[in-house]
């Protein structure tokens, strides 16, 4: 299987998400793109289609960010390549 660059960089954005995960405290995406080095302006086009497919939530303002729609037990790779591919 190839595995494409978006989806790569899906996998990537989940984890550090995944990483940083205790129910409540969201990830800057200038954060994510940082410790992951990918583009901010791809990475917020891959985390959109993760909030479509409610994967993830989005917070607005000073304090915003993202954070994992459910826990990331309950998350599979599955579930980020279907959302991607």
């Amino acid at each position: 299987m190839r595995v494409s660059q978006k989806l790569e960089y899906a996998c990537r954005a989940v984890i550090c998400l995944a990483r940083h995960y205790d129910g409540s405290t969201v990830v800057k995406l200038e954060e994510i793109a940082q410790q992951e080095d990918i583009s901010s302006s791809f990475l917020v086009q891959i985390l959109n289609e993760l909030k479509r497919s409610d994967m993830v939530i989005s917070k607005r303002g000073k304090a915003g960010g993202y954070i994992l729609a459910r826990p990331p037990a309950k998350m599979t790779l599955r579930d980020v390549v279907q959302t991607v591919e």
